[in-house]
């Protein structure tokens, strides 16, 4: 699954095979395997916190 989010303050990936590009977040917690989470930036800090469980999750900062 795709999925495009302008903001957020807690986004939570679930699942397998995801993508999830995000603008701006607060915090990013993904769990299960093969996730992919690409955000811009964080909304009250440079960085959002992120946690990740389980294999092969990424979770990157984009330009």
């Amino acid at each position: 699954m795709n999925v495009t989010i302008a903001a957020v303050d807690r986004l939570a990936v679930n699942g397998s095979s995801n993508h999830v590009d995000v603008d701006a977040a607060n915090k990013i917690a993904v769990t299960g395997s093969s996730n992919t989470v690409t955000y811009k930036k964080g909304i009250s800090d440079a960085k959002p916190k992120t946690t990740s469980l389980g294999v092969e999750n990424t979770i990157i900062q984009r330009k």
